[in-house]
């Protein structure tokens, strides 16, 4: 079992409080005219700072099926255990547990050459975490495999995709990936805030025609933090006619110099 660790810092410890805040966050959105969801993009950071964000990603969700299963995608900041590394345990949340999906990510696993089993990195990393309290609310005890992710390589990208790709077909499973992580580092709030804005611009004039030139971009942009984490989640929807929207964004300083980051909230629908 894997225990929180960011409870009381990163979001209430109380789950009462909890409960009511993210009600309160959904029930302030209006909902999209879209029919369907394959992948969310969506901060892994404080609710303090990134709420808003959270919740207009995870708002997209609420006519997904129960029996969905979670693919998170997390990065491995701190570079501890495998590179491509996926968690076999179930997760404890404040509303219950998030049960691991062991067939799925047997599956997953056997049609992947990079994807390790190895817990290691969720000893540390909280951004898997962070997720499942907006997830839980939508889906009790939902069902989850939760991959981090320590490199920015396309062929880590394409790897993952494939694998998930693969396995769903097999197992006619209903999936959503959530990539979960900062997006843009820069040594200042201005240039966090045009590099975002340039790439974002850049991913709303791309298609299935020619999505590869943005996977590209982001692969040589060097501010974008976790390409691999980022990239995932919009190869795979890109491939199955989705297309992005970008729901908000926000640029927080990092308390070093002038340096800031951007977060962004991206629903794939179509």
């Amino acid at each position: 079992m894997r225990y929180p660790i960011g409870a009381g810092t990163l979001y209430e410890s109380s789950k009462t409080v909890l409960k009511q805040k993210i009600e309160s966050g959904f029930s302030s959105q209006k909902p999209l005219d879209i029919n369907s969801v394959s992948s969310l993009f969506v901060p892994n950071g404080s609710y303090n700072d990134l709420f808003d964000l959270y919740v207009r990603g995870y708002s997209q969700l609420f006519s997904i099926p129960t029996s969905t299963t979670f693919v998170i995608l997390s990065p491995n900041s701190l570079k501890r255990g495998k590179p491509v590394a996926m968690s076999d345990e179930d997760w404890l949340t404040p509303f219950g547990k998030a049960v691991f999906d062991s067939e799925f990510a047997e599956s997953i696993k056997s049609h992947s050459s990079l994807i390790e089993f190895d817990n290691t990195p969720n000893l540390y990393e909280t951004s898997a975490e962070v997720q499942l309290p907006f997830i839980s609310s939508i889906v009790m005890n939902p069902r989850i495999v939760v991959l981090s992710i320590s490199l920015n390589d396309l062929s880590i990208v394409n790897d993952v995709v494939n694998a998930i790709e693969t396995s769903s077909s097999l197992l006619k499973k209903e999936i959503i990936l959530i990539g979960a992580s900062d997006f843009v580092s820069s040594e200042s709030q201005a240039d966090a805030n045009s590099i975002t804005d340039s790439l974002l611009d850049f991913m709303n004039s791309c298609d299935q025609s020619n999505f590869k030139n943005f996977v590209n971009k982001i692969d040589s942009t060097k501010e974008v933090v976790n390409s691999s984490v980022f990239l995932i989640p919009y190869v795979y929807s890109l491939r199955k006619g989705f297309k992005p929207m970008v729901l908000g964004k926000k640029i927080i300083p990092t308390g070093i110099k002038d340096q800031a980051k951007s977060y962004v909230s991206i629903v794939y629908y179509k």
